[in-house]
């Protein structure tokens, strides 16, 4: 099956535009307590995905930028539980920021 991809200002619109879209930061939990997209809840394991999501979920998995495969692993992961609507944000952290878009978390300047 072909991933689903989505950029960094289709996500922003799309979060803009108040849609409802669980955002799933696919790091270490100390770098998504360090840097994130508003918003966004970090799933690691299957554990975490059983508790923060549900199958009808709209679902945005991202990581750092597009070298880190730690959304991919989720992605596929997602999928396999068998969670249809799935997209990945491979710019990650990177591309949002590149775009100006707001991030927060304790490295974040405010």
């Amino acid at each position: 099956m072909v991933m689903k991809l989505i950029n960094a200002k289709e996500l922003k619109q799309r979060l803009d535009a108040g849609e409802s879209i669980k955002l799933i930061c696919a790091l270490a939990h100390a770098s998504f307590e360090a840097t994130r997209i508003p918003g966004s809840l970090n799933c690691l394991v299957k554990e975490d995905v059983e508790k923060l999501l549900d199958k009808e979920d709209e679902i945005v998995v991202y990581c750092s930028d597009v070298a880190c495969n730690n959304s991919i692993r989720m992605y596929h992961l997602l999928e396999s539980l068998g969670y249809k609507k799935v997209t990945r944000f491979s710019g990650g952290l990177l591309e949002w920021e590149n775009q100006g878009f707001p991030l927060v978390g304790s490295k974040v300047n405010h």
